[in-house]
């Protein structure tokens, strides 16, 4: 029940940013013609400046409903293009093109790949993600020792529980769908890695 109730607690924080982001938005929109169109313009190519290999590499799971929402909610505020998202689910994804973090890693806590190809794992994970987009003082307080460590905790008991609580079934039987789609897919490709069980954090 922790992890459910810090999983409807963060999701009532998102709706809340996102109805008070909408609502600048509606503002914003009522003033737009004031604003020069050099502007505009410089602030799409900034975003088209930015490559892949600068990017914050966000791995999550699209079958997840609240995974699903939030990337939902972080696309539209990636104004610049700061984070590539990438779909654990989708038969394409190859381990070797995102850090090396494999299928079963990703699906038992979320995880992201920095520009220097370093793998960063839970609430960690969000600071940097909300940092990038500019947001990052919905997670600063997570910085102080304290309510890190408490944030960690709340999380891992909600990534351990989170298959469960969102109706989906484990990590086995995950894996062994993933597996059969593999197959279908590439039969060859289950001769990587990108099928085993690997239970080790």
């Amino acid at each position: 029940m922790l992890g459910f109730t810090f999983a409807l607690v963060y999701l009532s924080s998102l709706v809340c940013l996102h109805n008070s982001f909408l609502h600048q938005n509606k503002v914003f929109q009522g003033r737009r013609s004031f604003i020069p169109v050099a502007i505009a313009f410089d602030s799409q190519q900034k975003a088209a400046d930015i490559s892949v290999n600068q990017q914050i590499d966000l791995l999550y799971d699209s079958e997840c409903p609240i995974c699903a929402l939030e990337v939902e909610f972080l696309k539209k505020r990636d104004f610049e293009n700061r984070i590539r998202f990438t779909d654990l689910s989708s038969p394409d994804y190859n381990s070797a093109d995102h850090g090396n973090v494999k299928f079963s890693d990703g699906m038992k806590k979320i995880r992201a790949v920095l520009p220097d190809n370093t793998v960063i794992t839970g609430v960690e994970v969000f600071r940097q993600i909300y940092s990038a987009i500019g947001l990052g003082w919905v997670f600063h307080a997570t910085n102080l020792p304290i309510i890190g460590k408490a944030a960690d905790a709340i999380y891992d008991i909600w990534a351990e529980n989170r298959l469960r609580l969102t109706g989906r079934n484990d990590l086995a039987d995950q894996l062994k769908e993933r597996s059969d789609i593999l197959k279908e897919v590439d039969p060859a490709e289950c001769a990587t890695d990108a099928c085993e069980l690997n239970w080790d954090d």
